[in-house]
């Protein structure tokens, strides 16, 4: 069978069966809408491979022997939902750990946009502009930078009950290639720290800055706060600059 006779067999297949694997993929992951998504990437990788169906299943021809063979229709449909069920699968722990632990699963999903759209931010401003500050009391660019950094470090250290990597010291007088290699390296720890956070300490008593204790969540927000404060200083000394912040564009 050729790629594009495949394609149009996976797609016929694909109208017969969809709404009969969706509701399937529901049952095992627990949400319509995470089902649907699933469904959608196994029909377009399927389409996309344009293998044959025994190749796809097996990476061999165990299952179309000279002594067992199934019309080509039955392959195309059983490799559609062998893909769905495949990625359903591979979903089903990370769909756990969320349903478990929400409130470190939305920390850990504001960690990576933060890291995300701060390191887009730092890319975009030229060198000449890290000592660019908007009043002569603001924090310079590279102010910004370096106190992500160390903040970075602290903060996801002590939420995910780590101590961070030793690291060359950096101040806002860094060169930009400095400053965004370790703001990069910091986002990093941060992952790695809150690789196995969940929601069974969020009352603990961690360190803070001033001496005292706060809660693993109140610690949570500060540190989604100073992400967003500083993202937000970042976008505007970016548009004082004439560029637009990361975010903006589309």
């Amino acid at each position: 069978m050729m790629a594009t006779e495949a394609e149009g067999a996976i797609d016929a297949v694909w109208r017969i069966e969809s709404a009969k694997l969706i509701a399937g993929l529901a049952r095992i992951v627990g949400d319509i809408g995470q089902a649907e998504d699933l469904a959608q990437r196994a029909l377009l990788i399927a389409r996309a491979s344009a293998l044959a169906p025994h190749e796809l299943l097996t990476g061999h021809g165990g299952f179309r022997s000279a002594h067992y063979r199934l019309p080509q229709h039955e392959y195309t449909a059983m490799r559609v939902r062998v893909l769905a069920m495949t990625l359903a699968l591979t979903a089903l722990p990370r769909l756990a750990a969320a349903q478990d632990a929400p409130v470190a699963q939305a920390f850990r999903d504001q960690a990576a946009s933060a890291s995300k759209n701060l390191q887009a931010a730092a890319a975009l401003m030229p060198e000449g502009k890290y000592s660019f500050k908007s009043t002569p009391a603001q924090m310079s660019y590279g102010d910004i930078v370096a106190h992500l950094v160390e903040g970075n470090d602290y903060l996801c250290g002590a939420i995910g009950g780590i101590k961070a990597p030793a690291r060359a010291k950096v101040a806002g007088t860094s060169s930009k290639a400095d400053l965004t290699k370790e703001l990069k390296e910091t986002f990093a720890f941060c992952d790695q720290a809150l690789a196995k956070l969940d929601d069974s300490k969020l009352t603990e008593q961690l360190p803070f800055f001033d001496g005292k204790t706060r809660s693993r969540a109140n610690v949570l927000f500060v540190t989604v706060s100073d992400w967003a404060d500083h993202y937000s200083q970042s976008a505007i000394y970016l548009r004082l600059n004439g560029l637009l912040p990361p975010t903006a564009k589309k």
